[in-house]
């Protein structure tokens, strides 16, 4: 990692780290690892939606998913409005969706889905995502990461609360999305790959306290098993299978947010090999890869992610995330300062 690397390129690293695993990771999103062997091989370039895969058919190489379009609303909502308010966020998810955003039918998370069509019809945001375990909160939650700092623990569970309530208002879901959020905070501020695992390990302790009890899964533990798996493998191909038989690689965000985390750390915060090892994983490829390479972003930079990819990524997403990343950062200028109350 360059010691040079500023923070402004770390902010942007993190948010062109989501839309490159994304990309990477859509075209084989929910397939079994041993599908995508046979039908496309080791994948190591950006693709386009495969005809035979319901969710990523139609999409040319280099387009982005959900996980792409809902942290960019997670960015909105903290530049107008310095937080994420639950029923702020829930109405831009329907009116996303109400526009057809994403092919959003074929991409929408089955916790948000629920929980948006229950406050349209009038239901309470406090209940709304009670049922909501899976990972789409920790997928959306790295603007989160970079706007605030997870050291300021008290203040930093009550984003993460915030942003995840609305959709994914359990313990398990919370716990994840705290560990990610508090992974990109560590990196995003210069903080080592370990660093950022610890990071991980200690926010989702502490998240895990809060919303709905679901599940009496440690996320923070599972995050540490799936880190010393990582830690032991030989291999991409090793850490891949391990990662994918042991801790898993499924919507449950008590599988792939530590599969996801494990990867980012063994790749050494590599954007590019980590994009890759998403891809090939198997499972919610995508979300993973938004995740992973997110948080290698937040600790290598931009410049570590290849220009030319990324050029392709943002002609056929057409995305741009420097007013994002500008804007993140003058919430982070504001946090030094004291911030305001949520």
């Amino acid at each position: 990692m360059k010691t040079t690397t500023t923070t402004r390129d770390r902010v942007l690293g993190t948010l062109w780290g989501i839309s490159l695993g994304d990309a990477f990771g859509m075209p084989m999103e929910m397939w079994p690892r041993d599908r995508r062997e046979r039908q496309l091989g080791y994948v190591t370039t950006l693709l386009p939606g495969q005809p035979d895969n319901d969710i990523s058919k139609g999409r040319a190489a280099g387009e982005t998913t959900d996980d792409s379009a809902f942290s960019r609303l997670i960015c909105e909502l903290l530049i107008e409005y310095g937080a994420v308010e639950p029923l702020a966020l829930a109405q831009r998810i329907i009116a996303w969706r109400s526009r057809g955003g994403e092919k959003c039918e074929l991409v929408l998370g089955p916790s948000t889905k629920q929980a948006i069509e229950s406050i349209a019809a009038g239901g309470s945001v406090e209940e709304a995502g009670r049922g909501g375990r899976t990972n789409g909160a920790a997928m959306r939650i790295l603007p989160v990461g970079i706007a605030f700092d997870w050291r300021n623990e008290a203040r930093f569970a009550a984003q993460v609360n915030s942003t995840c309530k609305a959709t994914h208002n359990t313990n398990v879901a919370m716990g994840a999305a705290g560990a990610v959020a508090a992974a990109v905070s560590c990196a995003v501020r210069g903080g080592t790959s370990a660093q950022t695992v610890d990071a991980a390990v200690h926010m989702a302790e502490v998240c895990q306290q809060q919303g709905f009890t679901v599940s009496d899964v440690s996320v923070a533990e599972r995050i540490r098993r799936a880190a010393d798996i990582a830690a032991a493998c030989r291999s991409d191909e090793d850490v891949m299978r391990r990662l994918s038989d042991e801790i898993g690689t499924g919507l449950p965000a008590e599988e792939s947010i530590p599969t996801a985390i494990a990867l980012g750390a063994h790749t050494g915060g590599d954007p590019m090999r980590c994009a890759v090892l998403c891809a090939n994983i198997g499972g919610d490829t995508d979300t993973m890869g938004a995740i992973a390479c997110g948080i290698c972003g937040a600790l290598s930079g931009m410049d570590a992610m290849d220009a030319a990819v990324l050029a392709q990524i943002r002609q056929a997403s057409g995305i741009d995330w420097t007013p994002y990343a500008d804007g993140l950062l003058r919430i982070m200028e504001k946090e030094k300062d004291g911030g305001t109350a949520l």
